[in-house]
């Protein structure tokens, strides 16, 4: 669990709200985007938080366009499942739900059987 920082990134000004007005959160996506948000917000500030954030929330417009472009990886998903790169980060979804299902958005560097369980969750 991340402690929330009580600076400018604190909840109130955090960002992810958009992906609510956007998007039906799941607590799970919701808390992935909270977590990506505070910990950019302490490493590089709000202006790259709310970049980062920008730049997914465009690709999951993009990824509900056109479904098929992301990657399959057998190893860590079933088929339906697919995964697509934005910075540094994951987003891992259901292509061939209606509509599209965000399942997590993930740091890609997590070691590959912990972001199998991830995914599972």
């Amino acid at each position: 669990m991340v402690n929330r920082p009580s600076n400018a990134c604190a909840l109130e000004s955090n960002p992810v709200a958009k992906w609510n007005d956007r998007l039906s959160a799941r607590a799970s996506r919701r808390r992935d985007l909270e977590d990506i948000v505070d910990h950019l917000c302490v490493a590089a500030g709000l202006e790259r938080a709310h970049r980062v954030l920008d730049d997914i929330l465009a690709a999951v417009e993009r990824l509900a366009g056109m479904p098929r472009i992301g990657h399959v990886c057998a190893d860590l998903a079933d088929d339906d499942v697919r995964f697509w790169v934005v910075h540094c980060y994951l987003i891992v979804y259901r292509w061939e739900s209606a509509p599209l299902e965000i399942v997590r958005v993930l740091h890609g560097a997590r070691e590959p059987r912990a972001l199998r369980r991830e995914v599972e969750q």
